[in-house]
């Protein structure tokens, strides 16, 4: 579909994660998903970080892109519930600051073949080494969609077309027809 019969947000209706039924949901998938690829692909010259890519990068290589992609949309709700609880008091960006801290603090890479959110410390020790980000860890479990979509595509068919396009979350939604008037 052209962008130019997508129509633009209605950016008079306050904060997009402000509201309640998570329509922007997929914006997070986006931001965790581009932040994974740069992680990977483009690694500080830190021996952490380069370790980081090489782990993410054997993730790749063991479950594809596809399954990846699953993955990563999977941490979303995690991702949305910690960026809710510190938005107020964070003074950098959710996409490019929270989000890549919130994955190097919250997510196990030690096994290539299933990449997952670190069960919460519950050692009573205080501090931890969460980077100075409150975070919170939720089991794995796939997205939600907003009431708005889930009638007519579910998770299943834009996982299908996802794995047979190798499209991004974007791509896949365009092609089923959905654009970003579904979730205002």
């Amino acid at each position: 579909m052209p962008s130019s019969l997508i129509p633009a947000p209605d950016i008079t209706k306050g904060h997009p994660m402000d509201d309640s039924t998570h329509s922007f949901a997929l914006e997070t998938a986006a931001c965790l998903w581009e932040v994974v690829l740069d992680l990977r692909d483009r690694p500080v010259t830190d021996p952490d970080a380069l370790a980081l890519a090489t782990a993410i990068d054997a993730a790749f290589k063991a479950v594809g892109a596809a399954e990846m992609r699953l993955t990563v949309i999977g941490w979303t709700g995690a991702v949305d519930a910690a960026w809710t609880a510190v938005r107020d008091n964070y003074d950098r960006c959710f996409d490019w600051d929270f989000v890549p801290e919130w994955i190097v603090a919250n997510i196990d890479w030690s096994d290539p073949g299933r990449p997952t959110i670190r069960p919460p410390d519950t050692g009573g020790e205080e501090g931890g080494d969460g980077g100075g980000v409150e975070t919170a860890s939720f089991p794995e479990d796939p997205m939600k969609y907003p009431a708005t979509i889930q009638t007519s595509v579910g998770q299943s068919i834009i996982g299908k077309v996802g794995r047979l396009f190798n499209g991004t979350a974007t791509d896949v939604l365009n092609l089923c027809g959905i654009t970003s008037h579904a979730f205002s």
